[in-house]
């Protein structure tokens, strides 16, 4: 009983250290007279800030400075400024089924998204995008598919789309 008693003091003085005033103790630095009659406190290791220079300190993410490079190293590559993707005058959507329902072939004329592009290309026609899509059709034979090819083309080619059997979205 008495190991137990010892036991408990203990455990409660150390909570009462533990949990003694939260008032912070501050100790002053060793302060140091230099040769120049100034006081500043601890001294570094660092020789620079004990002694102050006028030499300018670079900055990381200055730019470097040019070099000259000799006659026989090679010009530099001139990298092309011009837009590889040209831009996008008016466009429109238009649609194609995928084919038509209850029939043998039910693809229809274009197997891929690849060969609708190279089909609408080769029909003359600007072709900027090509997807495919469902949409709700008739669950009837005779109707198309609820697949349907979607390409983005210019406007100005719709009349050709139009002709191969494309719809307007």
């Amino acid at each position: 009983m008495k190991k137990f008693t010892v036991l408990i003091i203990f455990l409660l003085s150390l909570v009462l250290v533990a949990c003694g005033s939260s008032i912070p103790t501050t100790t002053r630095p060793a302060i140091e007279n230099n040769n120049n009659g100034q006081i500043r406190p601890t001294p570094t290791s660092d020789i620079r800030l004990a002694e102050p220079t006028d030499l300018p300190i670079p900055y990381p993410g200055a730019p470097p400075t040019a070099v000259h490079q000799p006659a026989s190293y090679p010009a530099p590559q001139v990298i092309p400024t011009t837009n590889p993707y040209p831009e996008k005058g008016s466009t429109v959507w238009v649609l194609h089924p995928v084919g038509v329902q209850c029939e043998e072939d039910a693809t229809g004329k274009y197997k891929s998204e690849q060969n609708v592009e190279a089909g609408l290309i080769a029909a003359g026609i600007t072709v900027y995008d090509v997807t495919t899509t469902e949409l709700m059709v008739c669950t009837a034979c005779g109707c198309p598919t609820s697949i349907h090819y979607r390409a983005e083309i210019d406007e100005a080619d719709l009349d050709k789309a139009l002709s191969l059997g494309w719809e307007p979205e």
